[in-house]
């Protein structure tokens, strides 16, 4: 009686997200336009409030 033996590779699980120079600066630059979108709307906010802008002065 001959036993086959089968030898397979052991399984290895690719990153779910592949950390690239590229991504990270995407990422960096998406962060950078969020906040900068933020400040936008917190300073249109605030200079629309006359109450604040008056006191200011």
């Amino acid at each position: 009686m001959n036993a086959v033996h089968s030898r397979s590779a052991p399984a290895i699980a690719a990153p779910a997200r592949p950390a690239t120079r590229e991504s990270d600066t995407e990422s960096t630059r998406l962060q950078a336009l969020e906040n900068q979108q933020q400040l936008a709307v917190q300073s249109l906010s605030i200079a629309n409030n006359n109450d604040i802008v008056l006191r200011l002065f």
